[in-house]
C-alpha cells in the first residue's frame, strides 16, 4: 500500500482531530481506503500485527496526541485525544489498544519523570515508537503488592530480575515502564517504577512468546524476562518506593481513556446491525419492520448513548477537575465497557447466525468486534478491582450527601489543566464533591420537560435509598462482602444517570436529536431498574432517529459529529 503523507495540522483547521482523521481515513468498508476493515480482518485471522496500518496512522500524526503540548505533542484535552482514539477503535480495536498501551506506559513519565526523561520519551513517541507498561505477572496477576520482580540499586545502576506476563506491546515496544519491588523495603513503599529504553539494558533480557488470544488476535500480547539486567539509576520515576502511588494516579487517567475503545466498538456494532436489518428480508418482510428487532436495536443504541454521556462527563473531569477522578475514573471504567457490551449483545441477537460468520459482506466484522471488546473490561483494573476502589470511599461519599454542592454546570467553567496531568491536583483519595448528589442543585433543572422531571424524581428516590445503604458501616468494611459490591454497582448506575442528566442540561438540543425526552426517561428508568426482566420489557423505538443519524454520516453519540461512513 502506498504511504500517504498528510500533515495532521493542515487537516485540523476548523475541525477537531477526530474529524480530520475521519476525513483522512475515509470509509473503512472501502477496500481501497488507507485502513480498511477487510485488511484488518485479514490481520486478525493471520494473528499478524497490522504494522502497515500503524505506519499510516503515525504518518498522519496520531502519536502526537498522546504527548503533552509542552513537550512538543498535541495533548491538551482528554476529550480530543479520546475522540481520536474512538475514531480508530471504530475501525479496529487492536490498533486503538496498541496506541492506548503506549499512552498507558507514557503517563507515569508525564506525571513523575524528570524533564530530560520526558523530553526523550516525547521524541520517541512522536516518532512512532511503542511503549509498554509492565505490571502483571504470571503468578500474581493484578495483585501488584505481591509481585516477584525485584530491583536492587547497586552503585549507579538498578539490577532487575523477574518475569512480566500478558503485557500489551511487550515485544514491539522500544521502551518499558516497569513496576518492581525493592527488597530493602516492605509494604506498598517497596514498589518502585522505572522507565528505560530496551537499548539501554545491560544483561539478560528475553522476549516471551506471543500468547494466542480469543480477541485482538493480531495484538502483541506477550511478556519478557529479565535476569540481573542493569539499567541506569536515572531510570527511576519519582522517589524510590513511590511506584504504587504513581500507578494509582496514572490509572485514574488511563481508565477514562478506555471509554473511547468501547464507544468506537459500540458504534461499529450498531452500524453493522442497522445496515443488516435494512436489507434482510425474512418472514415476508424486512427485518427493520419486525417489532422485536426494532426493540433490540433501539436498546443497543440507548446503551451506547448512556455510555457516551458518562464518557463525556469523565473526559471533562479529567480536563478540568481531575481531583474528582477518584470516583469518575472507576465508574466510567466499570460502566462504559459494560453498557457497550450489552449493546453488542443486543446486536448479536439482531444478526442471529451471521454474528458468528467470519466471511465477507456487511456483517463480517461483527464477530471480531464481539471477541475484541470483551477484553476492554479487563484493562487497567477489572470490574471487581474498580468496584472495590469505590467501596473504600463509601464513608466519604455518603458524608457528602447533605453538604452544599456546586451545581454540576459549574464544575467545568475553570481552565483546562493540561489533560489532568497536573500531578499536584491529581492526588489519590481527594475530591471536592460527588456529582451524584449535586445533580439536583442545578439551576437549569426548571428548563427540563415535565415528564423528564418526574423521571428525575424517581432517580432521586433511587439515590436516597442508595445513600442510606452507603452509610451502613457494614458495606464499607474490608474485606468486602457481596452486599458491598451490590451497593457499589448501584452507585455506578446512579452516577451514570447523573452524568446523562448533566449532558442534557448542558446541551438540551440532544433531546430533539433523539426523539425528545422519552429516550432519556427510558435511560433513567433503565438505570434505576437494571435487571434482566426490566430490560426485556423495556419498550422503546429509536429506529427512526438511529437511521437518520447513520444515514447522515453521524457518530452514534449525543453531539453526533461527522464520520466517513453511512449505512
Amino acid at each position: 500500500m502506498t504511504e500517504l503523507k498528510v500533515n495532521s495540522s493542515e487537516l485540523q483547521i476548523n475541525s477537531s482531530p477526530a474529524d480530520a482523521l475521519e476525513k483522512y481515513l475515509g470509509d473503512p468498508r472501502n477496500p481501497k481506503s488507507p485502513i480498511s476493515v477487510e485488511s484488518l480482518i485479514s490481520s486478525d485471522l493471520e494473528e499478524k500485527f497490522p504494522d502497515g496500518s500503524v505506519g499510516i496512522l503515525n504518518n498522519w500524526g496520531v502519536s502526537k496526541w498522546f504527548v503533552p503540548k509542552n513537550l512538543g505533542g498535541e495533548l491538551v484535552s482528554m476529550a480530543d485525544s479520546s475522540h481520536l482514539m474512538r475514531a480508530i477503535s471504530r475501525r479496529d480495536l487492536t490498533l486503538a489498544i496498541a496506541y492506548g498501551k503506549t499512552y498507558l506506559g507514557s503517563v507515569p513519565v508525564w506525571l513523575a519523570g524528570t524533564p530530560s526523561m520526558q523530553i526523550s520519551l516525547a521524541d520517541f513517541v512522536i516518532g512512532g515508537g511503542a511503549v509498554c507498561l509492565a505490571l502483571t505477572e504470571r503468578q500474581h496477576g493484578a495483585d501488584l503488592l505481591n509481585i516477584d520482580t525485584g530491583a536492587e540499586l547497586i552503585g549507579e545502576h538498578y539490577s532487575i530480575s523477574g518475569e512480566k506476563w500478558l503485557i500489551n506491546n511487550a515485544s514491539r515496544a522500544g521502551r518499558i515502564t516497569i513496576l518492581a519491588k525493592e527488597r530493602a523495603r516492605s509494604g506498598p513503599r517497596s514498589l518502585s517504577l522505572l522507565h528505560f529504553s530496551k537499548d539501554d539494558i545491560v544483561g539478560n533480557y528475553k522476549n516471551l512468546s506471543k500468547e494466542h488470544t480469543l480477541g485482538i488476535r493480531a495484538a502483541d500480547i506477550s511478556g519478557f524476562a529479565l535476569t540481573n539486567a542493569l539499567v541506569g539509576k536515572d531510570a527511576l520515576l519519582g522517589e524510590a518506593g513511590s511506584g504504587f502511588e504513581i500507578i494509582i494516579k496514572s490509572l485514574q487517567l488511563t481508565r477514562v481513556s478506555c471509554c473511547a475503545l468501547s464507544l468506537g466498538a459500540g458504534d461499529h456494532a450498531v452500524r453493522i446491525a442497522s445496515a443488516y436489518i435494512r436489507s434482510r428480508y425474512i418472514y415476508h418482510r424486512l427485518a427493520i419492520d419486525i417489532a422485536m428487532v426494532r426493540r433490540r436495536l433501539s436498546r443497543a443504541a440507548l446503551m451506547v448513548l448512556i455510555a457516551d454521556a458518562l464518557s463525556t462527563w469523565a473526559f471533562k473531569i479529567a480536563d478540568h477537575n481531575p481531583e474528582l477522578l477518584v470516583t469518575a475514573s472507576p465508574v466510567a471504567k466499570i460502566m462504559v465497557p459494560f453498557l457497550v457490551q450489552r449493546a453488542i449483545d443486543e446486536c448479536e441477537y439482531v444478526l442471529g447466525s451471521r454474528s458468528y460468520i467470519m466471511g465477507s459482506g456487511i456483517t463480517a466484522p461483527f464477530q471480531k468486534i464481539s471477541r475484541d471488546h470483551r477484553l476492554v473490561a479487563l484493562f487497567d483494573g477489572s470490574t471487581t478491582v474498580n468496584l472495590q476502589s469505590l467501596i473504600v470511599q463509601f464513608r466519604s461519599l455518603a458524608a457528602g450527601f447533605d453538604k452544599p454542592h456546586e451545581p454540576p454546570e459549574a464544575l467545568f467553567k475553570g481552565p483546562n489543566i493540561n489533560c489532568g496531568l497536573d500531578a499536584l491536583r491529581l492526588m489519590p483519595g481527594t475530591k471536592t464533591q460527588d456529582p451524584v448528589w449535586s445533580i439536583y442543585r442545578s439551576s437549569l433543572f426548571t428548563q427540563l420537560p415535565q415528564d423528564l422531571c418526574k423521571a428525575l424524581e424517581r432517580l432521586h428516590l433511587f439515590t436516597k435509598a442508595l445513600h442510606a445503604d452507603m452509610k451502613n458501616p457494614v458495606h464499607g468494611s474490608i474485606p468486602s462482602g457481596a452486599g458491598s459490591f451490590s451497593v457499589a454497582w448501584r452507585y455506578c448506575l446512579a452516577y451514570s444517570a447523573a452524568s446523562l442528566v448533566h449532558a442534557i442540561l448542558e446541551a438540551p438540543e440532544s433531546l430533539d436529536a433523539w426523539g425528545g425526552s422519552r429516550w432519556v426517561i427510558a435511560a433513567i428508568d433503565l438505570l434505576c431498574n437494571f435487571h434482566q426482566n426490566y430490560i426485556d420489557s423495556l419498550e422503546i423505538d429509536l429506529i427512526p432517529e438511529l437511521m437518520n443519524c447513520l444515514e447522515d454520516k453521524k457518530l452514534l453519540s449525543l453531539d453526533r459529529p461527522a464520520v466517513a461512513d453511512s449505512l
